[in-house]
């Protein structure tokens, strides 16, 4: 198959995997950890930022950030801005623990990657980079 969201899904899967099992001694999730090095390039945040910035939908991240918030990787406070909604940052040990979980975001995606030429890897950052910067409607992430 070479459809263009086979391939992408495919990709995905595999560093997702990866990322997993980077993550098993840290004790977090792709999501958790993915979540916690998006807070940490636009803290302090409310939970529609964070959703929007990963993409994910506010059902989902609001059990996502509970599970965060009860475990002690963030701390919730009510918004100064807006008292409707909360302003997340990271609690200490996430701060703490923000090395590590680069470290096994970079050895997850050099797995991935292994065994392409360095100049294939160029080209599809540059490319997907541009295929997501196309998308008006899309808020920054982290990485952008």
């Amino acid at each position: 198959m070479d459809q263009l969201g086979y391939l992408l899904h495919r990709a995905t899967r595999m560093l997702d995997h990866e990322f997993a099992m980077q993550l098993r001694e840290v004790g977090l999730t792709p999501r958790q950890a993915s979540s916690l090095l998006a807070l940490s390039a636009c803290e302090p945040s409310t939970p529609t930022q964070l959703s929007a910035a990963l993409g994910i939908d506010r059902a989902t991240m609001s059990g996502l950030l509970a599970r965060l918030s009860r475990d002690g990787w963030i701390a919730a406070q009510d918004n100064p801005a807006d008292r409707r909604s909360q302003s997340l940052t990271l609690a200490g040990q996430a701060r703490d623990m923000l090395p590590r979980i680069r470290a096994a975001s970079e050895r997850a995606q050099a797995r991935v990657l292994s065994g392409m030429e360095d100049a294939d890897v160029v080209s599809l950052f540059h490319a997907l980079a541009a295929l997501v910067e196309r998308d008006p409607t899309a808020l920054k992430g982290p990485h952008s």
